[in-house]
């Protein structure tokens, strides 16, 4: 388990969001239809379709965010200087977030067949508006997690049985969006 200082790490993660932000803008917005569904192979995703996959995450997640952070807020919980770490979310997050380089760590399959875009029942209202919603969602989210504490409240995972600690779900989520950022742009580079 690892320690992190709160206040830190959320300021952290909201300049990662940010960059989220900025990449998705400056590389995705002005795409034209061609190259945002152009799938580089039949079973590689394209830029829409990792951006699919992250809305439905996004349907998971945020909600459940909002719902802890609401609880603890309402019963006048306090943050703490630091959060501990699960190993849990450590092993999540090392097997999702990219390199430094770039390079996407460990391919892995979609765990639950809503999840993958190729398969899922999820239809798109516009891919990219509602995925900068859902960013701005987060953001929200990370200001007001500044309030309570990120040991202590718990975030249901894809894998019910399985809790993230908040500042966990958090750092899980934004390597997730990391990761398949990297590979909208990889996919890019590739058609």
């Amino acid at each position: 388990m690892s320690r992190y200082n709160s206040i830190k790490t959320l300021d952290s993660f909201i300049a990662d969001v940010q960059q989220i932000i900025e990449v998705v803008q400056s590389d995705f917005v002005t795409l034209d239809n061609d190259k945002l569904y152009q799938q580089p192979a039949p079973d590689k995703w394209s830029v829409n379709q990792c951006l699919q996959h992250l809305n439905i995450t996004g349907y998971h997640y945020l909600p459940r965010i909002k719902t802890v952070i609401e609880g603890a807020v309402c019963s006048c919980q306090k943050n703490t200087d630091h959060y501990n770490s699960s190993w849990i979310g450590e092993i999540a997050v090392s097997y999702t977030k990219p390199l430094p380089n770039g390079a996407i760590p460990k391919p892995m399959k979609t765990f639950k067949k809503e999840f993958d875009p190729l398969l899922s029942a999820y239809t798109e209202v516009s891919t990219i508006s509602e995925f900068l919603e859902q960013q701005n969602q987060l953001l929200h989210y990370l200001q007001q997690a500044a309030q309570v504490n990120l040991s202590k409240n718990r975030v249901t995972s894809l894998l019910p049985i399985l809790s993230f600690r908040l500042g966990d779900a958090f750092r899980f989520l934004i390597a997730h969006e990391q990761r398949h950022i990297q590979q909208a742009k990889n996919a890019l580079k590739l058609i």
